[in-house]
């Protein structure tokens, strides 16, 4: 300090002197020798304060340049370097002295580098630095104050300084990006798109323009991403997003940790990574946005005019998982970091409002989350006061008063559910409206505030009964329907509101029409760079939507194939995505080789475990493509002419993978690749055996019944949504139920149906029994319609008496496994896998006799048997390519709340268990193996009922995976029962050598063990306690499920195939 005391005082009489001698002769000579003295001090002042960025040295700085600049005459060229110099340095300090901070510093700081500007004339290099330094003031003080003025003033000069670079400027490129900056920020502020698009054209001279490998090359690149998510936020484009975010991910590694650039760049991933996270649902993406917030914060100092916006993005992304996770913790940390920023920043700090307003809505979540707590209401009151708050600190003009009066809006609601006022419902919906005006029709925002108003004067209306706030909530719901770049879970959240209440009108036409919608949106929901629990996180809000469909479409008056064909669009949309991508390309192979190869290699890029920040490439064709006969488009389920499927609107629009597919599927000519089954197709999916579709909706339940000449509907009055899961709760809590059940179900189900179908009277001929493909949807699945009826004794009112049944979990399924090409291996090869003893379950006598019976048979099925020397996961899946029957004896466990990790139980289960995923990643369409045998508990049961459209389970999987044909079990099984089950199967399949040996082998061994059965005495309790199906020596169930009755043991076996 000292020697910066020195340097001081060398400056002070450098500058006397200089004054003294202005008219002396030999001035200019002097005047250049104490400027350029002085400059060196200057110099060395300004590398010390680099180095220690302790706010002292600059002042000593500021204080030594503030005495040589009125010495210096006006028309001194180096004037305007010192000009320069100390516009910087005062910029510095006022970013430095954080809270205590002078905002005369930077009023200072951009007089002077005005000054520097007037003194450049045009034209020359040093002005071009002087404007850039203006801009870079302007730029400080506009962070602190949101002065509008201040960046449009910014752009002003940015524009000057690019129009007047000369001609192959060594830093055009700097000059370009600083440009793009100030325009970004810019349109922050207007939402003109105009303005977004000159700031990109910008980025792009700058990044274009400079060679991979120069250092400036990542800061431009930062500035490029951050435009386009700018423009993502205002149009929607998923495009725009996901662009950004993979160009953050690349520059970012190349800028050092503590960059300013690099802390900014971080930030705002983060906060595009939590934007797509709300679009798609990944939760890998809102846990890369936490990471990416904690590490700007450990990065940017103290008294950065950036903490207190990186504290508030930090408690955003925190805020959003508490709500996912329902996790107090993450909550009470947001509150805390939201508080710091206002803790930080002074009281006249432009963003003061909105964290105040994001601290309400937190006390709001807490709330939420400690509903039985008595601080629940405090809670809430206080998130109105602090929020209400915030609505007075904020501008008339300022955009985020919109998002505030929703904020309100949904606190109000909130309490008046809890005091049941009218009066915090009439505020609600005048604050919403006001919401409403301030925000332009475009903004991305808009239609959360339609959707908040639609439902804020509904919930008005049954509390008054007005038609007028009816009317409107329809209204106001259309209206947010109409916003395009609104998220897609809104969109689809908005039809079925304006669907429901259009029901109780009725109009059914309308009703149809918005349910429609709704549907064709589905999709979107599941891109293919999701992991499928998040696909499953967003699907299961729209459970149910497809049966409301088509049971509207039914009341609507609409042909029953039309109703089925949207039935089968809106279920199974993680499955059908898979179906699509493992398509048999033999037939298509065999016509347009060419086609079939762009194909596979497209799918297994598509098919391919993908992180969201990692596109597929391009199919790039190696050579020009044969001439393909001109295709006629296949029609997919029809959709009305507004809906989103046929608009070129940011929320449908196709991924470069979609379009290729769409490319391929024209120019081969195979009209019906990738696409839903036509009615056509259905119906020829129902030769020779009928399939049968049955649908449950709040509106009504039925069956549609379809044969290969005709599509029907069979209604079925007496069955409700509620009998339903009255039923399967009975299921669930009383296992001595299922006799009743049984009855219930024939009489009210199935009895009909087979009337319908001339199925009355039990075959005579063991070759010339019927067979129903049942293909139940939504909570329908959980019921088996195969052991439906009335099993004393010779009844024959039973559907094992009359039919073979099998199920598939759609048509579409069915007709995509029949297309799959078996390839019998030579020899073929049966992969058998017994466990009698797993770790941390009961023993199993009977696994071990299981395969040995089928160890007996394989000779006459022409077979050999593999066995792993070690049941461990990675043993069997090793061995599954290249068997031909999977047959696994041994505990089954469905997990109770995430379907995908149900899982067959080796030797490593506790560690790593052979799951849902596992099998659904497995890959065996090229030679599609015979039969998979889960001689296991509950391998086809799935406990989510808003997943049961997904049918997610190991049954279901491993015909995704390729196999013809799947044995399975709804719930747990007798092990000894297994053996003679697995037997009579196997038996049939040597016997018959078919496809359709398969559920006529299962068919003749559950009608046995159930005729066996009966012939028992049912009420001899010690016969009862031997044959348990729960956890206990004799059962083959990781989960206990209570007693089934003995004469019942053969209900749970199913087949699912070909």
């Amino acid at each position: 300090m000292e020697q910066s005391n020195g340097e001081v005082e060398a400056i002070r009489k450098a500058a006397e002197s200089l004054r003294a001698r202005f008219d002396k002769p030999g001035a200019n000579e002097e005047l250049d020798e104490a400027v350029n003295n002085a400059g060196n001090i200057l110099d060395a002042l300004d590398t010390q304060d680099k180095q220690t960025h302790v706010v002292e040295h600059l002042n000593i700085f500021i204080q030594a340049a503030d005495m040589i600049l009125p010495a210096v005459p006006i028309d001194y060229p180096d004037r305007v370097a010192i000009l320069s110099d100390i516009s910087i340095a005062l910029g510095r300090r006022f970013e430095r002295m954080g809270p205590a901070r002078d905002i005369e510093d930077i009023n200072r700081a951009i007089e002077l580098a005005q000054a520097a500007v007037d003194l450049t004339p045009q034209g020359d290099i040093i002005r071009l630095w002087a404007l850039s330094n203006l801009g870079h003031v302007l730029d400080k003080r506009y962070i602190w104050t949101r002065n509008l003025e201040d960046i449009k003033l910014e752009v002003e000069k940015a524009q000057d300084a690019v129009r007047t670079m000369p001609d192959c400027f060594s830093h055009a490129y700097l000059f370009q990006n600083q440009l793009a900056v100030s325009l970004g920020k810019l349109f922050d502020r207007t939402s003109d798109l105009e303005i977004i698009e000159r700031a990109i054209a910008a980025s792009n001279k700058a990044v274009d323009g400079t060679p991979k490998g120069d250092h400036m090359r990542p800061f431009y690149l930062n500035t490029q991403a951050r435009l386009l998510g700018m423009r993502f936020e205002q149009t929607g484009v998923p495009g725009d997003l996901n662009l950004a975010i993979d160009i953050l991910n690349d520059s970012l590694p190349l800028l050092q940790v503590g960059d300013p650039n690099r802390v900014i760049g971080v930030n705002y991933l983060g906060i595009l990574t939590g934007i797509r996270f709300e679009q798609q649902g990944d939760i890998e993406d809102l846990e890369a946005a936490i990471k990416c917030s904690e590490e700007a914060l450990a990065t940017v100092t103290e008294r950065s005019l950036e903490r207190p916006g990186v504290l508030s993005n930090l408690a955003n992304r925190l805020a959003r998982r508490a709500q996912r996770n329902k996790d107090l913790k993450d909550i009470d940390c947001a509150i805390n970091y939201i508080n710091g920023s206002l803790r930080i920043a002074p009281h006249d700090h432009p963003e003061r409002a909105k964290w105040l307003g994001n601290l309400g809505s937190f006390f709001g979540m807490r709330s939420e989350l400690e509903t039985k707590s008595p601080s629940s209401s405090r809670d809430l009151n206080q998130a109105i006061g602090i929020t209400k708050d915030a609505i007075k600190l904020t501008k008339p003009e300022d955009p985020g008063l919109g998002d505030l009066t929703n904020t309100i809006a949904n606190l109000l609601r909130s309490r008046s559910k809890q005091n049941r006022s009218v009066n915090d419902l009439d505020e609600a919906v005048d604050a919403l409206e006001k919401g409403l005006k301030l925000l332009p029709t475009c903004h991305p925002h808009i239609a959360i505030l339609y959707h908040n108003l639609g439902e804020t004067l509904h919930e008005r209306y049954n509390r008054t009964k007005k038609p007028a706030d009816f009317d409107r909530s329809i209204a106001v719901f259309q209206k947010g329907w109409t916003c395009e770049n609104a998220l897609i879970t809104l969109r689809i959240d908005l039809a079925v509101k304006i669907a429901e209440l259009l029901v109780s009108i009725p109009n059914w036409e309308e009703v149809t029409m918005w349910l429609k919608r709704a549907v064709d949106l589905l999709h979107v929901l599941s891109p293919r760079y999701l992991q499928n629990t998040d696909k499953q996180h967003m699907i299961q809000r729209f459970a149910g939507l497809a049966g409301s469909t088509a049971a509207a479409m039914l009341n609507a008056g609409k042909d029953a194939s039309y109703a089925l064909q949207y039935l089968e669009l809106g279920r199974g949309i993680i499955s059908g995505l898979l179906l699509d991508l493992r398509t048999d390309l033999s037939s298509l192979r065999q016509e347009y080789p060419y086609w079939a190869a762009q194909v596979s290699q497209l799918r297994d890029r598509l098919d391919s475990p993908c992180s969201a920040q990692s596109a597929a490439p391009e199919v790039a064709p190696e050579a020009a493509p044969p001439t393909a006969p001109e295709a006629t488009p296949s029609v997919p389920p029809p959709t009305d002419t507004n809906s989103p499927a046929q608009n070129n609107t940011p929320t449908s629009q196709p991924s470069s993978q979609t379009s290729n597919a769409g490319i391929i599927t024209t120019e081969s000519g195979s009209r019906d690749f990738l696409l839903p089954p036509t009615v056509a197709k259905m119906m020829e999916a129902a030769n020779p055996h009928p399939i049968v579709v049955l649908n449950a909706s709040p509106f009504r339940c039925d069956a549609f019944i379809v044969k290969p000449h005709q599509i029907t509907v069979q209604p079925l009055p007496d069955l409700t949504l509620e009998s339903i899961n009255d039923k399967i709760k009975q299921m669930r809590t009383d296992s001595y139920s299922l006799s009743l059940i049984l009855e219930w179900l024939w009489d009210i189900v199935v009895h009909p149906i087979l009337k319908a179908l001339g199925f009355d009277n039990q075959p005579l001929l063991d070759n010339k029994w019927p067979h129903i493909w049942w293909v139940p949807v939504g909570p329908l699945s959980y019921l088996p319609f195969h052991a439906a009826g009335y099993h004393e004794k010779d009844s024959g009112e039973t559907t094992l008496d009359r039919i073979i049944s099998s199920y598939s979990s759609s048509i579409k399924s069915l007709i995509s496994g029949r297309h799959q090409q078996s390839s019998r291996r030579t020899p073929a090869r049966a992969l058998l896998v017994s466990m009698p003893n797993t770790p941390g379950q009961v023993p199993l006598q009977f696994t071990k006799s299981e395969v040995e019976v089928l160890d007996g048979l394989l000779p006459s099925l022409h077979m050999t048997s593999v066995k792993p020397e070690r049941m461990r996961k990675a043993d069997v899946i090793s061995q599954l390519g290249s068997c031909d029957i999977f047959h696994f004896a041994g505990h089954g466990i469905s997990h109770p709340l995430e379907p995908s990790r149900s899982s067959l139980l080796l030797e490593d289960w506790k560690e790593n268990p052979l799951t849902v995923g596992d099998l659904r990643d497995q890959k065996l369409q090229d030679k599609a193996p015979f039969l998979a045998y889960l001689s296991a508990c509950s391998t086809s049961a799935n406990d989510i009922l808003g997943l049961s459209d997904e049918a997610i389970h190991l049954v279901n999987v491993c015909q995704l995976a390729g196999f013809r044909h799947v044995i399975g079990t709804l719930w747990t099984v007798s092990d000894m029962a297994c053996v003679g089950v697995a037997r009579r199967l196997y038996e049939t399949i040597r016997d018959e050598a078919t496809d359709e040996s398969v559920c006529r082998g299962l068919h003749f061994a559950l009608r046995e063990l159930r005729d066996t059965q009966n012939d028992s005495d049912d009420n001899d309790q010690a016969e009862q306690a031997k044959t348990k199906t729960g956890q206990g020596e004799d059962g083959r169930g990781g989960v206990v499920a209570g007693l089934r009755p003995y004469n019942l043991l053969w209900v749970p076996y199913v087949h699912l195939g070909v």
